[in-house]
């Protein structure tokens, strides 16, 4: 899947603030080797963060994957190919997307600060009052977060009394 979702890009972690230097990455050629290192990676304790690319995932390897993730208190995020089945062991399920770029604020014809179009499809402990319509999000370089694109923040109607 490397070759239709592409791989790290050192470049691409540095401008999204992460040092490349501090990134372990496991190549495996079978999918249970990947789910194992991913779990060792969660009962660690020396990682801030597990990711796994991942074509399927079964239900009982998402259920030990999130009790690892719980028990060591290690966030994991799981990649699964676009047209995988969802998971329902998963505390959430985000659909994330590309999006056109903003505008750049010096040249028009210059791509801007790049955008992501993201939805929360399923979450255990409820919606948490997040908006049930994708939101876009633009990763602004020099403050190093994500912040929601101004065209697609909710409005607050004013009703005269």
């Amino acid at each position: 899947t490397a070759h239709e979702l592409g791989r790290l890009y050192a470049p691409g972690l540095a401008a999204l603030g992460l040092d490349p230097s501090l990134v372990v990455v496991v190549e495996t050629r079978r999918a249970r080797d990947t789910l194992w290192a991913i779990e060792e990676g969660l009962r660690s304790r020396g990682l801030a963060l597990v990711i796994g690319h991942v074509e399927r995932l079964t239900l009982t390897a998402a259920r030990r994957l999130s009790l690892a993730a719980e028990a060591h208190q290690t966030p994991a995020l799981l990649l699964t190919h676009p047209h995988a089945p969802p998971c329902a062991a998963t505390a959430t399920r985000w659909r994330i997307g590309r999006s056109s770029s903003a505008p750049h604020p010096f040249d028009t014809r210059a791509p801007g600060d790049p955008r992501y179009t993201v939805l929360l499809e399923r979450s255990r402990a409820g919606g948490g009052g997040l908006p049930s319509r994708p939101l876009t999000l633009e990763w602004c370089g020099d403050t190093q977060r994500f912040r929601v694109a101004a065209e697609t923040r909710p409005t607050l109607v004013a009703h005269p009394h």
